[in-house]
């Protein structure tokens, strides 16, 4: 596509959330691009390597410069580019020659998890968790192994998964720092060889005989909005991000549908059954904001289901329940009730059958186990000597 006034006045932000980078590059000048933002706002960019390194450098604000005049600033700016020269460095601004780990992380959440990762906001919020309060304003290169163990093994004395994770966010932003420049070539990353926790997979569900209890704890609950949450959860075995970044819009209540434009396994339906379509019906809708599960501040969503779901699981009697575990609820019931890994798969959106078969598949055997047991009963000696009494009589 060729930039032009009329092709940049149709064009929409289609990022997938709302800090993913939304590029369009001209067809006809290698390099040159317009960047477009959630806002609507639309810049002119130049996108170019210099000493090994991708750089994006920003011409200037369409609107504030015609298309033609900010193709004509490319055209000098890549000739410059070409001739070895590199005319964005000057507005850049110097990494420390020994920056820190917050320093490191802001590059890293810009040019690597960002733009790549969908899971980012996830490093985002580890990172300020854990990470930035022991070690974000040291040098990264003065942080060494005998710390991040100390550290990891702080967070795995109540946290062991959580401080896995920890550690491997650590060690893919040591490897972009050598990649990057930020460290020397060759730099030993401090966080191998370190021994991670054992972890034990979770397979905890709530049994049929505890659902009553359950539903009456969620039934108790009177924020409509938090309530509405559990009760969706139960009802569509839809992830928690799924159903909290749910609006309005996304909705097909004629067709029984919540459409997921960004779902974990990318896009996907949701199927809303009579009892989860009666929920939504009975959710309260705010005006000017588009979320279907709102929050405390105006136009926003849910935040924290924590205390919310800890009340609840201690009225129903079930502390040891997680919040996830009543998505793995719906896929425990939908096994035990006969049905096969491909249904409880579209159900629950996994888009590798592995995934499900890995969870659920010793309860499908099970359930086939005790249909064939049903099944031979018609033909045991027993059954059939009973029959041909009964006929006889």
């Amino acid at each position: 596509m060729r930039i032009t006034k009329a092709q940049i006045d149709r064009l929409e932000y289609t990022g997938k959330g709302e800090n993913a980078q939304h590029i369009v590059w001209d067809d006809d000048l290698s390099g040159f691009g317009l960047r477009i933002f959630p806002s609507g706002r639309k810049s002119f960019v130049i996108g170019y390597r210099s000493q090994g390194r991708w750089r994006l450098q920003t011409i200037g604000k369409y609107g504030v410069l015609a298309p033609d005049e900010a193709r004509r600033r490319a055209r000098a700016f890549l000739g410059k580019v070409a001739g070895g020269d590199d005319p964005g460095a000057a507005k850049r601004k110097p990494v420390p020659v020994h920056p820190t780990l917050d320093a490191v992380f802001a590059d890293f959440l810009e040019r690597h998890s960002r733009p790549f990762k969908k899971s980012w906001f996830e490093d985002e919020r580890r990172y300020n968790l854990h990470l930035k309060p022991v070690f974000g304003k040291t040098e990264i290169e003065s942080i060494r192994r005998p710390e991040i163990t100390k550290w990891h093994s702080k967070i795995g004395e109540t946290r062991k998964r959580e401080a896995n994770n920890c550690l491997a966010l650590l060690s893919v932003i040591f490897n972009f720092a050598i990649r990057e420049g930020h460290l020397s070539e060759g730099f030993p990353n401090p966080c191998l060889k370190i021994r991670k926790y054992a972890e034990t997979k979770r397979s905890t569900w709530v049994k049929p005989d505890q659902l009553p209890a359950l539903m009456q704890a969620i039934h108790e609950e009177p924020n409509p909005y938090l309530r509405s949450f559990f009760l969706l959860a139960l009802y569509t075995g839809a992830r928690k991000s799924e159903l909290l970044n749910a609006t309005w819009d996304n909705l097909d209540l004629d067709r029984g549908l919540l459409f997921l434009p960004h779902a974990k396994a990318g896009s996907r339906h949701v199927y809303l059954t009579e009892q989860a379509i009666g929920v939504i019906r009975e959710i309260p809708r705010q005006e000017g904001n588009p979320y279907l599960l709102c929050g405390h501040k105006y136009g926003d969503r849910i935040r924290n289901i924590n205390p919310a779901w800890w009340r609840i699981r201690e009225r129903a009697g079930l502390p040891g329940v997680h919040c996830h575990d009543l998505r793995r609820t719906v896929g425990s019931l939908l096994a035990t009730s006969g049905a096969n890994l491909q249904t409880i798969a579209e159900v629950l959106g996994h888009r590798d059958l592995r995934t499900t078969s890995a969870v659920y598949s010793h309860l499908l055997q099970d359930a086939v186990r005790d249909k064939l047991a049903d099944t031979i009963k018609i033909m045991t000696f027993e059954q059939i000597k009973k029959e041909s009494t009964e006929k006889a009589g």
